[in-house]
């Protein structure tokens, strides 16, 4: 499944981005799929879904963005607030 290698990829790509800004997790993930790049956006959902349990996004929430165009991207990341 095309979908969960592209999942799992960007889980560790997330991760490396939360480690770099020192933030213990991810509640929001955001991509942009094109409609023309050869992603299902609910396979990915489902794959997102498996590829990040146990890890620090097990729980994020997925916003898929969608438009006419090839790519597929990493467009967002969304951390928990941090009190004052």
């Amino acid at each position: 499944m095309h979908e969960l290698s592209l999942a799992l990829d960007l889980v560790e790509q997330v991760i490396e981005v939360l480690r770099r800004e020192q933030a213990d997790r991810a509640v929001v993930v955001e991509v942009w799929i094109g409609d023309a790049c050869g992603v299902d956006s609910e396979a990915f959902a489902f794959a997102f879904t498996e590829a990040t349990a146990g890890t620090a996004l097990d729980g994020a929430q997925l916003r898929v963005l969608t438009g006419p165009d090839h790519r597929f991207v990493l467009t967002s990341i969304e951390v928990p607030s941090v009190p004052d």
